[in-house]
């Protein structure tokens, strides 16, 4: 099973500034030689944004990806 954000900050006993979701948009990224977040419909290219976004102050909620539909097909299949 997918950890939650919120067990994965109590195992390793500090708060997480972001979670990036597995995203095939990252090796397209990669292979063209742009970052990810150039890619506003990459989830994984907006939480890099958002992960940034905290690090300048901005207090945006953690997404816990362990609840989205991807997240949840990944625990049915055995991935992630």
């Amino acid at each position: 099973d997918m950890l939650s954000v919120q067990d994965v900050q109590e195992i390793l006993g500090v708060e997480l500034i972001g979670v990036v979701e597995r995203d095939d948009s990252i090796i397209v990224a990669a292979n063209n030689g742009e970052p990810v977040v150039y890619n506003n419909k990459s989830k994984a290219g907006n939480a890099f944004s958002e992960i940034a976004s905290r690090i300048c102050g901005e207090q945006i909620p953690i997404r816990d990806i362990s609840t989205s539909f991807w997240g949840r097909m990944g625990r049915r299949l055995g991935v992630g």
